[in-house]
């Protein structure tokens, strides 16, 4: 998913890659989320503060109501939100948009 990439491409600028790996994920569930049960355009947004990165996702009619299913273990999907409940900080939805976060480092010149 090309979203993966660009996200990382932005925390490479912002000197903050560490947390390339959880972003990959959580970006990727995110917007994979908002395509399949959201109507139209979906919208990505990344910000980085001092130590906070936050990723939302936003579409027409995504479910305002989303929560954390518990799927069998042979269940082909429904496994997005629990990926995103264990690997985000923190995680929710407002303004008709899922949104994450994430403690955020700069690397340090050495």
């Amino acid at each position: 998913m090309q979203i993966r990439r660009i996200a990382c491409a932005f925390l490479k600028k912002w000197g903050v890659p560490d947390c390339a790996g959880s972003v990959a994920l959580l970006s990727s569930e995110l917007v994979t989320n908002a395509l399949q049960h959201g109507r139209g355009a979906v919208s990505f947004r990344m910000s980085h503060g001092d130590s906070l990165l936050k990723l939302s996702v936003g579409s027409q009619g995504l479910v305002p109501d989303l929560a954390v299913k518990v799927v069998d273990g042979l269940a082909e999907s429904g496994r997005g939100l629990m990926l995103v409940d264990t690997v985000a900080d923190a995680w929710g939805v407002a303004d008709g948009r899922v949104w994450c976060t994430l403690p955020s480092r700069p690397v340090r010149a050495a």
